[in-house]
C-alpha cells in the first residue's frame, strides 16, 4: 500500500538514507520507502553488496527522467508522465524490480496504445517481461488486424529475431478465428504470408514454422504429435480451406518426416547442392491425375538424389496440388499429369522450372526454403 502522506519527503536530502547515481545526477531515497514495494531493493539493501555498504546505486539502463518518475509512483502511488516511451520504460523497471502494482498499471496503459506502429514493439516487450495478460491482449491485436501488419517491417524484423512469437500469434489467433469465423477461406496461404520475409531461420526453430502454417484444433482436418515424431492425417486439406475426401485416407503414421505442407509449383534441380527432387505415392497407387479434382492435394513422398544418381534423402507425407505439377510417381508408376500415360519406374523431376529450391547445409541438417505465393514454406531435412 502506498502512504500518499510519504511523497512530500521526496527528493529529502535531510532524512534520505541512499542515494541513487544516473550520470552526473543524484536522487536521494529512503530504503524503508523502496524495501515496502521491492524484494530485490530489500535484497541490495540488506545483503552486504556494494550498494547496500555505499548506500549509493548506481543507475545506467535508464534516463534520469525516467527513473525520477519510477521512484515518483513509489513515494505517491501515481504514474506522472504517461507518454508512450516513459511507461515502456516504467514498465521494464517494474519487471526488473519485482514492482507488482507498477507494472499492472503500466500494462494497462501500453494496452491503450495498441495500434499498428506499436504492436510489434508491445508484442516483445509481453514476451520478454513474461506478462500473459499484455501477451494476451496484443497477440489479439495482431490477428485482427494481421492482413496490415504483415507486410510491415517491424513484424518481419520481429519474426526473424524472435520467431516463437509469430508462432504463437498464428498458432493462438490466427488460425483459430479463422477456422471458427471464415471455415472456407485460405488460412493457410495467410499463415505461409507472415514468414514470407525470412531468408534464415535458426535450424531449433523450424517446428515452430511449419507449426504456425499448419496447425488447427480440428482435428477432423488434422491431428498434429510432432513430439511424438509422427502426424496422423485424417483428410487432406487443400489450399483454399476445403475437405476433399476422395479417396479415403485412414490415419497413417509418417515416421520420416516432421512436416506435411502444401506445395503449389513445380520442382527443379537445386542450384546449390545438384540434388534433384523426385516425387511418388505408394497411398493412390495408379490413379491418374485426372481422376481427381484439379486443386486437389496428394499426400506423398519425396525423394531427393545427387546428380550422380545417389539416395540423399527420402521423405514421406508431403502434400502436392495435381494441377501443378507435370508428373506424379505412383508406387512404381510414374503418371503424367492430365494424360493418363504411365511410365515404370523412377524418372527424375529435373524437366520443370517454376520454383527456386533453396537448399543450404548446415551440420547435418540440410535446409530448404521454398518461394510459394509470395511466401516461404521452410522444411527441415532429417
Amino acid at each position: 500500500q502506498f502512504n500518499r502522506e510519504s511523497s512530500h519527503v521526496y527528493r529529502s536530502f535531510f532524512t534520505s538514507d541512499i542515494v541513487f547515481q544516473i550520470g552526473d545526477k543524484t536522487i536521494p531515497a529512503h530504503k524503508s520507502i523502496l524495501i515496502a514495494h521491492s524484494p530485490i531493493f530489500l535484497k541490495m539493501a540488506t545483503n552486504g553488496t556494494l550498494e547496500s555498504l555505499n548506500n549509493c546505486i548506481l543507475i545506467s539502463d535508464v534516463p534520469y527522467d525516467v527513473f525520477d518518475c519510477f521512484l515518483k509512483y513509489l513515494y505517491s502511488g501515481e504514474i506522472e508522465d504517461k507518454s508512450f516511451p516513459t511507461v515502456t520504460e516504467l514498465y521494464t523497471l517494474a519487471s526488473k524490480y519485482e514492482i507488482q502494482t507498477l507494472k499492472r498499471e503500466c500494462s494497462g496503459i501500453v494496452v491503450s496504445y495498441l495500434n499498428l506502429d506499436r504492436v510489434c514493439e508491445i508484442l516483445k516487450l509481453a514476451y520478454i517481461n513474461g506478462d500473459e495478460s499484455l501477451k494476451r491482449k496484443s497477440k489479439e491485436f495482431a490477428a485482427n488486424h494481421i492482413q496490415d501488419l504483415i507486410s510491415k517491417d517491424e513484424w518481419k524484423e520481429l519474426i526473424a529475431s524472435d520467431l516463437a512469437i509469430g508462432y504463437e500469434v498464428t498458432v493462438n489467433c490466427i488460425l483459430k478465428a479463422l477456422i471458427l469465423l471464415h471455415p472456407e477461406s485460405a488460412f493457410i496461404n495467410l499463415g505461409i504470408s507472415i514468414f514470407a520475409s525470412v531468408d534464415v531461420i535458426a535450424t531449433e526453430n523450424i517446428q515452430l514454422i511449419m507449426a504456425a502454417i499448419i496447425t488447427t484444433t480440428n482435428e477432423e482436418h488434422l491431428l498434429c504429435q510432432e513430439y511424438y515424431g509422427y502426424w496422423k492425417i485424417t483428410n487432406l486439406l487443400a489450399l483454399n480451406g476445403k475437405k476433399f475426401l476422395t479417396p479415403e485416407f485412414s490415419p497413417i503414421p509418417l515416421l520420416n518426416v516432421k512436416f506435411r505442407f502444401e506445395l503449389n509449383y513445380k520442382l527443379i534441380r537445386c542450384p546449390y547442392c545438384n540434388a534433384s527432387i523426385s516425387i511418388f505415392s505408394p497411398i493412390l497407387e495408379k490413379v491418374h491425375s485426372s481422376d481427381v479434382p484439379g486443386n486437389m492435394k496428394l499426400l506423398v513422398d519425396m525423394k531427393i538424389n545427387y546428380e550422380d544418381g545417389t539416395l540423399f534423402k527420402k521423405y514421406e507425407g508431403i502434400s502436392v496440388t495435381v494441377k501443378d505439377v507435370d508428373y506424379l510417381y505412383f508406387g512404381d508408376e510414374v503418371t503424367y499429369g492430365g494424360t493418363g500415360q504411365t511410365h515404370k519406374h523412377t524418372e527424375q523431376m529435373n524437366k520443370c522450372d517454376s520454383l527456386e529450391l533453396k537448399c543450404r547445409m548446415k551440420f547435418f541438417d540440410h535446409l530448404c526454403a521454398m518461394p510459394i505465393n509470395g511466401g516461404l514454406y521452410f522444411m527441415k531435412l532429417y
